[in-house]
């Protein structure tokens, strides 16, 4: 099994699969689930350094609502997935040790469902 972490307004989970992530499965999964999306790769925001959050290009013309802030203070808007990458960037998943520091290190945006 490999696995991601997928983070919106319900906080973050773990997104497991039994073959990598390709870019149109990225494209797939950010920004609102299902409709393609141009990607945008955030790097350096984790103390390990290998951990990247794959987002919507463009979420702010599209106006998602905020989702989450990293540790260095860069807001991020719609569903947005973290992943592994080699040094090569080549994408890989995440152990768990990297999950738990995604957990740890992301500032979830959590909004309350009126239903």
């Amino acid at each position: 099994m490999i696995f991601y972490a997928l983070i919106d307004n319900t906080g973050i989970r773990r997104l497991q699969t039994t073959k990598k992530l390709g870019l149109r499965d990225f494209q797939n999964y950010v920004g609102i689930e299902g409709e393609s999306a141009y990607i945008e790769i955030i790097y350096n925001q984790f103390s390990d350094g290998l951990i990247n959050l794959s987002c919507d290009e463009d979420a702010h013309e599209k106006e998602l609502l905020l989702t989450c802030i990293t540790n260095k203070g860069i807001p991020l808007c719609g569903q947005v997935v973290a992943a592994a990458y080699t040094p090569g960037g080549d994408t890989i998943g995440l152990t768990d040790e990297q999950v738990q520091i995604v957990c740890d290190e992301l500032i979830v945006i959590r909004r309350l469902r009126t239903k």
